[in-house]
């Protein structure tokens, strides 16, 4: 049986998503562990000249602003710094994951249901912005499964640069609950990540 060996926290309430948010960014101080700086740091040509402290910094910006947007219930995603430092240095990068984690942990599960309105622009042709509403605990599964692709994608530019991540970096819990009810050898020649 395949089981993800990443941190778990006893939030005040038991499986909420805020718990699911707390594991995913376990698994980047994970793999923040499993890199060098020259690694974090290295652009990939394949991957459009990006770098894994490019996609890592990505990731946290997004709960950033949804957990900065909560007084306001306003979230534009486009609204992003950019942090450098989150992109170029690990302990930066670390220090502003156990930063989320620990507001993550704070929520109280009367605010899964906060309304946000969100904003992104999703045209290319005219830059028009569009807005939506939606709720607190939406936005946290959005940037779980958004954290998921972007991981994905680091373990790929992680194995170009011949660095080691952990198993099961990058997967889906699906994908992995999928696996896990599969016969030994069928689970043996699944070269799938999704």
């Amino acid at each position: 049986m395949n089981t993800v060996q990443y941190q778990q926290f006893n939030p005040k309430t038991s499986g909420s998503i805020a718990e699911s948010a707390v594991q995913i960014l376990n698994q980047g101080l994970d793999m923040l562990s499993h890199v060098t700086h020259q690694i974090y740091q290295s652009q990939v040509p394949l991957a459009f000249n990006a770098s894994i402290g490019g996609h890592y910094r990505h990731c946290l910006e997004h709960f950033q602003l949804l957990l900065d947007g909560m007084d306001s219930r306003t979230v534009n995603y486009d609204a992003r710094d950019r942090n450098v430092q989150i992109e170029q240095d690990l302990e930066v990068a670390k220090q502003s994951t156990l930063d989320l984690i620990a507001r993550l942990k704070g929520l109280k599960n009367e605010q899964f249901d906060l309304q946000l309105s969100i904003y992104s622009q999703t045209q290319y042709d005219s830059g028009q912005v569009h807005k939506a509403g939606s709720t607190l605990k939406r936005e946290l599964m959005y940037g779980v499964a958004h954290s998921i692709h972007h991981f994905a994608l680091i373990a790929v530019m992680a194995g170009y640069l011949k660095a080691r991540l952990p198993k099961d970096f990058g997967i889906a819990p699906s994908t992995l609950h999928h696996r896990s009810t599969l016969a030994p050898k069928t689970l043996e020649s699944s070269a799938s990540r999704v």
